[in-house]
């Protein structure tokens, strides 16, 4: 074989085993990047899920942790206020724990001279001398009627003077505050009224 065909020859082998080479290499760099980037993924999936465990578990450790603080606020009464109520703590100046919700914790400490009305009158308390009432229509507390008047029934005026009478709920309004004149239809409108127009939530007599 001369010369330039043995080169021809080698250069013919050198080629196709070059070529093959890359081609094999390059499929096995290939696949190891897949693998890796598999690896990659499932770690990264794996990591964030773990992330997310320990964050839902702190969270419930500092909520934990807040609920004990709030309970050991509520029971450090001290010698000056001694009656656990709601929230807070009462002393001698307001020992009667009522309920109460317009607080925050549904309760109140009010004075000596005041008593508690019941939860289902709307809670609230009244002086000594006064009666407990249902509360005003749409109202939060009870009401309270002091000597001289009496209680409405539900979702009327609570308490009106005993010279007046207690609006029906349909026609107890803010402008006659559950109560009318002896004898005087409360009203809305003037077609409440027999007669003349409906003045300050009350018929003419």
């Amino acid at each position: 074989m001369d010369k330039v065909a043995f080169d021809d020859l080698a250069r013919d082998v050198a080629y196709g085993a070059s070529r093959r080479g890359l081609l094999r290499a390059g499929l096995r760099t290939a696949t190891a990047a897949l693998v890796g980037a598999l690896g990659m993924l499932g770690f990264d999936e794996a990591d964030a899920s773990n992330h997310t465990h320990r964050r839902h578990r702190h969270r419930q450790r500092r909520h934990a942790k807040q609920d004990r603080r709030k309970k050991r606020r509520a029971q450090r009464c001290t010698a000056a206020r001694p009656i656990t109520c709601g929230s807070g703590c009462c002393g001698s100046f307001a020992p009667n724990c009522c309920d109460d919700f317009t607080d925050v914790s549904g309760k109140s400490c009010v004075s000596v001279d005041q008593h508690c009305c019941p939860a289902d009158l709307g809670g609230g308390s009244c002086r000594t001398e006064a009666t407990c009432c249902p509360a005003f229509k749409g109202g939060p507390k009870a009401r309270c009627a002091f000597p001289g008047a009496h209680c409405c029934p539900p979702k009327s005026g609570g308490s009106c003077e005993d010279d007046r009478d207690c609006c029906p709920p349909t026609t107890t309004n803010d402008d006659n505050g559950g109560c009318c004149s002896s004898g005087s239809a409360c009203c809305n409108t003037d077609d409440d009224c027999e007669s003349g127009s409906c003045q300050f939530g009350c018929c003419p007599v």
